[in-house]
């Protein structure tokens, strides 16, 4: 859980109102749950942009994200395998996410490290992914993981349908750059610029955003997109992708 004293706050209120005015707690406690909803929720964002990076196999991008989801999220052994992970060391990985899993079953973030980290074991790996997608189906980046192994193994119905199953419910642009790949693999340059096109006027420095596109636009032989594109992508300070 996040570490968090409101806890302690809301017990000190109650105490101090018992016999008072019980309304003005009522609102407070409530200003409370909602300020520790949306804490949840941006958390659930990093370990989701997180995952998405590391899917891209953007180590960079993962671990920066890795460190803001543990600086909210105070779970020292999680921390540990991901830490594992992300260094390559996939056999430790996956023993140390073993572990947690006897401790805490039905932890999503477990079970999709846990997955992520059984190298060369595909059905065990879209197991566990399931699984996690079952406890909580509001986890969407379990169904962007379940897109991207269906990928890998060439699957591209099945993995386009997970793929939408996540990129329709998130807002995030990671879910979408993620699903690009497939597209790019399968030769659809319209499904790339349907799914970037309205991101570009934000995220016009973006790496993905300008590689996608401007692939797309080489695609569809449009040239003077494709140099757009490609101008922004040379000021991105990359220079080539891994996914």
């Amino acid at each position: 859980m996040i570490d968090c004293p409101h806890d302690c706050f809301i017990f000190c209120t109650i105490g101090t109102h018992k016999g008072g005015d019980m309304r003005k707690t009522a609102i407070l406690l409530i200003l409370i749950s909602l300020f520790s909803v949306q804490l949840l929720t941006r958390t659930h964002k990093n370990f989701d942009k997180m995952i998405s990076y590391y899917l891209l196999d953007d180590i960079d991008m993962a671990n920066a994200e890795f460190r803001i989801y543990f600086d909210k999220f105070i779970d020292s052994q999680l921390r540990r395998a991901y830490s594992l992970l992300f260094k390559g060391e996939r056999e430790e990985a996956y023993e140390s996410f073993f572990n947690y899993l006897q401790l805490k079953p039905r932890s999503v973030e477990g079970l999709i490290g846990f997955a992520l980290s059984d190298s060369g074991k595909v059905t065990a790996t879209i197991s566990n992914l399931k699984k996690a997608a079952r406890l909580d189906g509001s986890s969407l980046i379990a169904f962007l993981a379940l897109g991207y192994e269906y990928l890998k193994q060439l699957n591209y119905q099945e993995s386009e349908n997970y793929f939408n199953s996540a990129t329709s419910r998130s807002g995030l642009l990671e879910f979408r750059i993620v699903q690009s790949f497939l597209y790019k693999k399968t030769g659809q340059p319209d499904k790339i610029i349907n799914l970037l096109k309205g991101e570009f006027q934000n995220n016009q420095t973006n790496f993905y955003v300008n590689y996608l596109l401007g692939t797309a636009y080489f695609m569809k032989n449009n040239l003077n997109e494709m140099t757009k594109h490609l101008d922004l992508l040379n000021g991105t300070g990359k220079n080539k992708v891994k996914a």
